[in-house]
């Protein structure tokens, strides 16, 4: 039978808890991500619904103006 010194105890005890925060963090930080990402759809499709119109007038403007500055 294999005594257990102190320190294979501590080994023993800090490595399997230290795997199981880095999983925990791991899927915190996907859920961050993941609610940053749809914040960041739901802000790009409230400006789209105010401000579509004006949007597409810009850049139909823009489709006018950047052919003759490439050719002239």
């Amino acid at each position: 039978m294999e005594e257990y010194t102190p320190e294979s105890y501590e080994t023993i005890e800090t490595s399997a808890p230290s795997a199981k925060k880095s999983n925990t963090g791991l899927i915190i930080a996907i859920i961050v991500v993941v609610l940053l990402l749809c914040c960041c759809c739901i802000v790009l499709l409230a400006l789209g619904w105010s401000y579509g119109d004006q949007i597409i007038e810009a850049l139909e403007q823009m489709g006018r103006v950047m052919p003759s500055l490439l050719v002239g």
